[in-house]
């Protein structure tokens, strides 16, 4: 489940900041936390649905905010090889 107003346990805690490490190390031009937490979500599974809840967007907003994420990531990731 993706409702952070819930509690989350330990372990999803040290897997999102073990996941923003990996993130940052692979892109580190990612440095925005807010759109390190839509691709974290993302990656955590959270559904678009979701997203758009948790960060009060439109589902369109926060599916169109992840499409440019990706597009650019997979850009500078394909550039650095």
């Amino acid at each position: 489940n993706c409702d952070w107003s819930s509690d989350v346990c330990s372990s999803d805690l040290a897997d999102e900041v073990e996941l923003r490490r990996l993130l940052l190390s692979l892109f580190p031009s990612l440095t925005d936390p807010r759109l390190q937490d839509l691709v974290c979500d993302r990656i955590m599974g959270c559904t678009i649905a979701e997203i758009a809840s948790n960060h009060g967007m439109t589902e369109h907003q926060a599916s169109r905010k992840l499409q440019l994420l990706i597009r650019q990531l997979r850009s500078r990731f394909q550039s650095a090889r």
